[in-house]
C-alpha cells in the first residue's frame, strides 16, 4: 500500500491530522504562552491594610475585609498608568457575603480541598461579587455598592487616568 493509499484510509489519515493538531498547539503554548511575559497566579490576590497607600500579596481565600497583622485589609485593584503601578481602588465584601464564602472555603478546606473545590469556591466567589463594596484609596472617599465601580474616578499619582487595571498577581 503506498503513503498515498495509507493517508486516504480514514483512520490513518485522521491520525495523522490529530498528531499535527498536537504538534501545533504545542508550539503555540510553548512559544506564546510561556514566553508572554504574563504570569497570572489565580491563588494569589493584592490587598491593602493602609488604605490603598501600599499593597501587599496573599492567598485569594482571603475574603476582605480581614485581619493582617493588627489591620483590617481590603482587596485592591492596581492600575498602571505611564509603566508604574498603583492602587487604583479598593473592595470588600459586605458582612453576609463574606460569612457565605468563608463557610463555603472552610467546608471544601474540610473535605481535602480539591482542585474541583477550588474552582467551585471561585465560581462562588463570581456570583457574591455583586455584594460587594468599592471606594477611592485614601481617607474621604465613601465605600460604595460594587455596581458604582464605574463611577469612580480612577486617577493615578499624577492625575492622569490609568491605561490597564490588574487585578492578579
Amino acid at each position: 500500500m503506498s503513503l498515498r493509499e495509507k493517508l486516504n484510509d480514514k483512520k490513518v489519515g485522521m491520525g495523522v491530522a490529530v498528531a499535527l493538531l498536537l504538534v501545533a498547539c504545542t508550539i503555540f503554548t510553548y512559544y506564546f504562552l510561556s514566553h508572554s511575559g504574563v504570569h497570572v497566579n489565580v491563588s494569589s490576590a493584592y490587598y491593602s491594610d493602609d488604605d490603598g497607600q501600599s499593597y501587599f500579596t496573599d492567598s485569594i481565600y482571603k475574603f476582605a475585609p480581614f485581619d493582617h497583622d493588627g489591620k483590617t485589609a481590603v482587596q485592591a485593584v492596581l492600575a498602571e498608568s505611564g509603566g508604574h503601578d498603583f492602587v487604583g481602588y479598593l473592595m470588600r465584601y459586605i458582612p453576609e457575603a463574606q460569612k457565605r464564602l468563608q463557610k463555603k472555603y472552610d467546608d471544601a478546606v474540610k473535605n481535602g480541598l480539591s482542585a474541583q473545590e477550588k474552582a467551585s469556591v471561585l465560581d462562588f466567589m463570581s456570583t457574591v461579587s455583586g455584594q460587594m463594596e468599592v471606594k477611592l484609596p485614601g481617607s474621604g472617599h465613601p465605600w460604595l455598592p460594587a455596581s458604582q465601580v464605574g463611577t469612580l474616578n480612577v486617577k493615578s499619582p499624577s492625575g492622569d487616568m490609568p491605561d490597564r487595571y490588574i487585578t492578579q498577581p
